[in-house]
């Protein structure tokens, strides 16, 4: 495949998530190419190199350190450039004048005066000195074509074009090699230059840097026609380059097994001695550089940019420099060493770490780049392909497309702002305290025999947000209940007992409460008064599952006095209880966002707690630990807003949302944990780049362009991007780009291909989102089965929980059965997805159908059904209440085998879109609630007396 694809061979997915024609279509075996990566015996003979390791590692590049900065010595750098200046505009004699432009230029400060020394010169230009001073003369000589002047005084040369199929050409010539040395065939010197100059990296550096090097300019068609125009130039500097390598690296290449390099070439050609040969590829080197120094001087004509010319200049330099005593690269422990630690004079060549580095073998892993495409490898006489019209991609053109806009508001959170964020509670400052609080937060959950007490304690830590540091004990401590579960009269106990046990996957039955009714099956009203037992009654039947009657009644019967409890102001009850109340009757526990409720009960418990040493503790311990967390996501935040600057979406999407902070969210609402840092970074990405793609569905792009789009996407070709829009290629771009990144890090990691999973995911998505397109196109409003067979993808939810489950994997051992867990839970994911498709349409559907998009669930139901929107929204209510009954079923099954980590995930996800769309759409319209949890979880620390 051309281009810049990353190609991993492919896997199937997992789920297949389902295609669209209905929730029962079943999802397709997992192909035989899973086992690409499992482990064989590979009977190959392998060569060795046997490059020695590097001295350069991590902790040392990361300790480099200098005095020197620009806040404290830029003053001063502004005075000597300042002087300078005038000492360039006041060297009136000619030969000082040269003279002075030859020393700034070698002290490698002329950088600073190029417009000055541009005018010295074309004083020279005009006037070219005539006298005898042979100095004078050779520098005005050397000077005036270094700058590409005009001034008077044996290999073809290719004609060579832009392609974005250079990374092909590139591997292609290794390939060429590869079959030599395999055939032990030794090439004729013009066979080797003519594959040599692209496998040297000459070619596909250049391009790389040009590209890389305009990144902050105005970047044009004109701009890229500079690498065709410059085409000879680079074929002589690669040429240089590939030359010098091979009088550097050969001996030893030749040693360890390599191809015939341009020295062999020569000795197998001519019947000449080495030195010979040596001598004639020097002298090709010097003639090369008189064709540079030809296409530099006519630079003008040849319209080529000073920047291009620089570094085509340069790299032949670089390489001579590289390999001028040896291989400067494969062997580094010489002067490539010594030239380092000169360069990297802020290291501490005494401390004990660098002494033993010192004293270890050394490599800097490298070979010159790739690039341009230059021709295939059949010779020299072959074209090349032309530059395609992908090279368009950001070319401004008049868009005559009548669109839509969501008039969606600004983000309020700009990146300085972000940038800004700070808090005193850092771990090297608050680490050791943190643990000492947990330890004695260890023992008390030890030391606590009573079961009740237990329960409580139990009850407390995960409410206050630090269970995650005591997972074995509570395992441990839950046991034992399983073991015993409490036969006794107290309500609140007996369900707070059953919640426990089934939030952590047990399954304890639904019996337990029958001792709280009366012959008639009914809830006895001899409970009512006890209100903490009511409360966690009410709780518990969130936990059921279908057909759980008993379940159905606690509900019922706890909401109705819970309700009378919080409408009568004369009952006495605590202010925690209250709140407890008014919060549970809004929205049940089991179904909030952990990091939300843990802010939430922190502030309950800080006015409602008591005064014992293991009260203290615990608070202590939950606001310390919230605060430290929240340093953390800081950190993460400040890191995404630049990734999100540079990324360009606001500049260049200005139809989509904005909303970093508020997709942040997600990802913290999944798993806030310290530990899964890595993961919230790249789940945010997958989130901002899925919510621009959405937009464009939804409101920005015609029917003929989403096509276009979705079948670009189904091809998963970066050729297919050529037909696209520009704004198109710029999210397609930014998906392809990050999901063959996320594929690669796993399969660097863990040697699983997982492109087809990822793959399969983006297809799936567009095809729903497609889906939806044409409904709206034709004006056509789905039946209610019909909309959530599609619509249970379109919220991204399967695509969100396969990226999340790949991201928070990094870290640990991922296998193929790691992956077998995403077809497992198949019907988890269906579920939680339905779940957040629900929330979502009841905060989102009201803006969305004002503004022109597809029936929600609410409208279908209403058009189904023939009943009030308050109906439908009842009924839809009822259908999320029902999700989490299968949501609760799959977890507490015995055979079971889902990982807590997926289960958690699934879970996490539903309970973060009913906290995003409890009160509204809590993305699009962002300035109420939503900034309010924003300023709460991530601007401000809690307080600590």
């Amino acid at each position: 495949m051309n281009g810049i694809i990353i190609l991993f061979s492919s896997r199937p997915y997992w789920l297949e998530a389902r295609k669209h024609d209905g929730r029962g279509s079943q999802s397709r075996l997992l192909k035989a190419s899973l086992n690409i990566f499992a482990s064989k015996a590979n009977l190959v003979q392998r060569r060795s190199a046997n490059y020695h390791p590097s001295i350069w590692n991590h902790e040392l590049i990361e300790s480099l350190s200098t005095p020197y900065q620009y806040e404290l010595y830029g003053n001063r750098s502004e005075e000597l450039k300042e002087e300078t200046r005038k000492l360039l505009a006041s060297t009136n004699e000619s030969c000082e004048r040269l003279k002075l432009i030859d020393l700034v230029q070698r002290l490698g400060v002329a950088y600073h005066f190029e417009e000055e020394i541009k005018e010295a010169l074309n004083l020279h230009l005009k006037d070219v000195m005539i006298n005898r001073d042979l100095h004078a003369t050779a520098l005005q000589f050397r000077l005036l074509r270094e700058h590409g002047h005009s001034i008077r005084s044996v290999i073809a040369r290719p004609k060579i074009f832009l392609t974005y199929s250079y990374w092909t050409n590139l591997c292609g010539s290794y390939m060429v090699e590869a079959r030599w040395f395999s055939r032990g065939y030794t090439p004729t010197v013009k066979e080797y230059l003519e594959n040599g100059w692209i496998s040297v990296g000459g070619p596909a550096a250049i391009v790389h840097a040009y590209l890389l090097q305009l990144q902050g300019c105005n970047l044009t068609n004109i701009s890229l026609d500079c690498l065709k125009h410059g085409s000879d130039l680079i074929y002589w500097s690669s040429i240089i380059t590939r030359l010098a390598d091979d009088l550097g690296t050969s001996t030893d290449e030749i040693k360890r097994g390599d191809v015939a390099k341009t020295i062999q070439c020569y000795m197998n050609e001519k019947c000449v001695s080495e030195e010979e040969a040596r001598d004639h590829i020097k002298w090709l080197i010097s003639n090369s550089w008189k064709e540079v120094n030809e296409i530099n001087i006519k630079q003008k004509t040849n319209n080529l940019p000073k920047s291009m010319v620089k570094m085509c200049l340069n790299m032949a330099r670089t390489a001579q420099c590289l390999f001028q005593h040896g291989d400067g690269i494969g062997t580094s422990i010489g002067v490539t060493r010594d030239r380092l630690l000169a360069t990297s004079s802020s290291l501490n060549f005494s401390s004990p770490k660098f002494i033993q580095l010192y004293k270890t073998r050394i490599l800097l892993s490298s070979r010159p780049y790739n690039w341009l495409e230059a021709r295939k490898h059949g010779g020299c006489g072959h074209r090349s392909r032309l530059l395609r019209a992908s090279l368009n991609i950001f070319a401004s053109k008049a868009n005559l497309v009548k669109r839509r806009s969501a008039n969606y508001h600004p983000s309020i959170w700009n990146h300085e702002l972000i940038e800004s964020l700070s808090t005193p509670y850092q771990y090297e400052l608050y680490g050791n305290r943190s643990e000492e609080l947990k330890e004695e937060t260890r023992k008390l959950l030890a030391s606590t025999n009573e079961s009740c007490e237990r329960l409580k304690l139990i009850d407390l830590v995960q409410r206050l947000g630090v269970a995650y540091h005591f997972e074995e004990e509570i395992k441990e401590a839950l046991n034992l209940h399983l073991k015993d579960v409490m036969i006794n009269r107290d309500l609140h106990a007996t369900a707070l007992q059953f919640r426990l046990l089934r939030e952590h996957g047990h399954s304890i039955r639904s019996d337990v409460f029958d001792k709280f009714r009366d012959r008639d099956g009914r809830f006895s009203d001899n409970i009512k008064g006890d209100i903490a037992g009511v409360l966690s009654l009410y709780e518990a039947s969130f936990l059921g599952i279908q057909g759980e009657n008993v379940l159905e009644e606690a509900r019922s019967f706890s909401t109705k006095h819970l309700k009378k409890l919080s409408g009568n102001n004369k009952l006495e009850i605590s202010e925690i209880v209250s709140e407890q109340v008014q919060q549970s009757l809004e929205i049940p526990l089991h179904w909030r966002m952990p990091r939300v409720e843990a802010l939430n009960f922190i502030n309950l418990y800080t006015t409602d707690h008591g005064d014992d040493h293991n009260s203290l503790v615990l608070l202590e311990l939950a606001k310390l630990d919230y605060n430290l967390v929240q340093s953390i996501h800081q950190q993460e935040l400040k890191e995404l807003s630049r990734w999100w600057s540079q990324l360009g979406f606001k500049e260049n999407l200005s139809f989509s949302r904005d909303r970093l902070m508020e997709n942040y969210l997600w990802a913290m609402g999944i798993n806030f944990e310290p530990q899964f840092s890595k993961y919230r970074i790249g789940l945010t990405k997958f989130v901002c780049i899925l919510t621009a793609i959405d937009d464009m569905y939804d409101v920005y792009g015609s029917p003929d362009e989403l096509e276009l789009f979705t079948n670009a996407v189904k091809s998963w070709d970066v050729r297919a991007m050529e037909d696209l829009p520009d704004y198109m290629k710029i999210c397609y771009f930014a998906m392809f780009n990050f999901a063959n990144a996320l594929a690669f890090d796993v399969l660097n990691h863990h040697g699983l291909n997982v492109m087809s999973e990822i793959r399969t995911e983006w297809t799936n998505l567009c095809g729903s989102y497609m889906v939806e397109a044409r409904w709206f196109s034709r004006g056509y409003t789905p039946t209610v089965k019909e909309y959530l067979e599609n619509s249970w993808i379109t919220v991204g939810g399967p695509a969100a929980i396969v990226h999340a489950y790949l991201l928070q994997l990094q870290g640990c051992n991922l296998t193929n059965n790691s992956l077998d867990c995403l077809k497992l839970g198949s019907d988890l994911i269906y579920w939680s997805s339905i779940i957040t498709r629900l929330a979502d349409d009841l905060g989102t559907s009201t803006d969305e159908i004002k503004r022109g998009d597809v029936a929600k669930i609410i409208q279908c139901y209403m058009n189904e059904e023939g009943v009030s929107e308050e109906e439908a929204r009842d009924r839809i209510k009822g259908l999320i209440g029902n999700s989490w009954k299968k949501v609760n079923e799959i977890k507490i099954k015995k055979n079971n085998d889902l990982p807590k980590s997926m289960v958690k995930m699934c879970l996490n996800m539903a309970r973060t879109a009913q906290c995003l769309f409890q009160h509204g759409d809590g993305i699009g319209t962002s300035i109420g609630v939503t900034r309010d949890r924003l300023v709460s979880l991530i601007l401000k620390a809690v307080p600590i007396k």
